[in-house]
């Protein structure tokens, strides 16, 4: 069966026909995906109905034939690597740079598929990682510790072997159960080129045995303790918790090449911003993330971020991140960002956009001052960083950052 796609680009509005979107789809999309993706149909009939993205970009199906897809504003690569910076791993620095030129989501699966395939390979050449595991098993030989009791029940049953608890030099370890479930992953999806899925049925049957294919969960991928003989796994479990993140256990297998996902673009935005400020704040600010205030019962603020002497506790600024182009500045925006100030008792306010504002000059609210400030997401997310810094303490008066990422 042929996929066809349907392709939007976020925050955009698109005209798709009737004979593209039929009415099981269309109803699909509506109820499963009303908050993702707006959709009606032109007020007074007609033959096109209006998707929209409400913030979010990724792929997903509607029916087994029809996929929509959503493409971001900003480079595929920048996306992944503020998704990646958010989750913690950063691993993605460690890739080769054959991903950071792709242009399409199924050219990305494709590309981080062959560079996981490929690490996978190159660390079975050398050989898999090993540890000691502890194990117990009725042996007729001896090895390790004899569990006494349970050897003297056997031998009373006239089955002579020694109960032994004994430690075994072992490939079969988590870092490895990691990758054999990445690739079986992978296997299900049908993902890349046919050379590719030889190449994934090639390194599946050489784990086969040596490491217990089971199921892994996205968490067992991260917080692990790497050194000097496994450092190299940290880039291939990064890129396993990627296709695991997407391509869960219940993920049907079949000939259709495609990864399912979603990404919320203004939660992203706001978690990337709060993150990249926090790590490179001077050493005698600090920045608090989703800060709560509750004047009353009934009334609750909640500010994207405070920023603080370290000192004294006092506050310098607040600052709330917007996740929409514009040239100026809406009145809403900035009696929001206003309110927010005169609760924290600063005068100090900013607006974080993701791209550039033609309207530079600070607005003053009575004792108040809003400034715009861009943190451009389409072009490199440090030096569009430094960038952001530099506009904030412009107006704060302090050392703009500490070190680059």
């Amino acid at each position: 069966m042929t996929t066809k796609y349907i392709d939007i680009v976020e925050e955009e509005e698109y005209l798709v026909p009737f004979d593209d979107l039929d009415h099981d789809a269309a109803e699909r999309l509506f109820r499963a995906h009303k908050g993702q993706v707006s959709i009606a149909t032109p007020f007074g009939g007609g033959s096109h109905y209006r998707l929209r993205s409400l913030g979010f970009v990724g792929q997903f199906r509607l029916t087994d034939s029809l996929v929509l897809r959503i493409m971001p504003k900003i480079s595929i690569p920048n996306l992944f690597g503020m998704w990646d910076y958010v989750g913690g791993s950063r691993a993605l620095r460690l890739l080769p740079r054959d991903w950071l030129g792709v242009s399409s989501f199924d050219a990305l699966f494709e590309t981080l598929a062959s560079i996981l395939l490929k690490g996978i390979t190159n660390r079975i050449r050398v050989g898999l990682y090993k540890e000691y595991v502890p194990r117990t098993a009725a042996l007729p030989y001896v090895t390790g510790r004899i569990i006494i009791p349970d050897a003297l029940y056997r031998l009373y049953r006239g089955h002579p072997r020694l109960d032994s608890s004994y430690c075994d030099h072992s490939y079969d370890i988590m870092d490895n159960r990691i990758l054999a479930w990445s690739v079986h992953v992978l296997l299900r999806l049908g993902l890349g080129s046919e050379v590719l899925s030889q190449g994934l049925r090639r390194v599946s049957r050489q784990l086969d045995g040596a490491v217990r294919c089971t199921p892994v969960k996205s968490a067992d991928c991260v917080g692990r303790a790497y050194n000097r003989l496994n450092a190299d796994y940290e880039s291939l479990h990064v890129l396993s918790k990627f296709f695991i993140d997407h391509c869960g256990p219940s993920m049907d297998s079949g000939t259709h090449r495609f990864v399912p996902f979603l990404i919320d673009m203004p939660s992203l935005f706001e978690s990337f911003v709060a993150k990249w400020l926090s790590e490179h704040l001077p050493e005698d600010v600090t920045l608090t993330p989703q800060h709560t205030v509750t004047p009353s019962e009934s009334v609750r603020f909640r500010m994207d971020l405070v920023i603080r002497d370290k000192a004294s506790g006092a506050v310098l600024a607040v600052a709330d991140t917007k996740y929409k182009s514009t040239d100026t500045p809406s009145s809403d925006d900035i009696s929001q960002v206003t309110a927010y100030a005169a609760l924290m008792k600063t005068s100090r306010a900013f607006l974080i956009y993701p791209s550039p504002t033609r309207y530079n000059a600070p607005i003053q609210m009575g004792n108040i001052t809003v400034q715009c400030v861009s943190f451009d997401f389409s072009s490199c997310l440090s030096e569009s960083g430094k960038s952001a810094l530099d506009q904030i303490f412009a107006r704060l008066g302090a050392v703009p950052y500490k070190v680059s990422i």
